[in-house]
């Protein structure tokens, strides 16, 4: 199952978690500091970020973004790929 957050609904990225899913974080507007594993990222505009599952993740600066955060464990990922071949 994939699950879709917005930067507007991910409120609970605001602190550090670990989930055991896979994240794509979608910046279509503004720009972003994250912080993943230790390690600051900035994400602009029409940038991805690849989160695997266990790693520790947060916003630490969060400009006037918009973007998309689909969460996905591994099976449904290799469903996905298995149905698009």
């Amino acid at each position: 199952m994939v699950e879709i957050k917005t930067f507007d609904t991910a409120t609970d990225l605001q602190k550090p978690k670990r989930i055991m899913k896979y994240v794509l974080v979608y910046c279509s507007s503004g720009s972003a500091i994250m912080v993943i594993h230790e390690n600051e990222f900035e994400i602009k505009a029409n940038q991805v970020i690849t989160i695997i599952a266990g790693q520790i993740h947060f916003f630490k600066k969060n400009k006037a973004t918009r973007g998309f955060l689909p969460e996905f464990t591994f099976d449904s990922f290799a469903k996905m790929i298995t149905t698009l071949n």
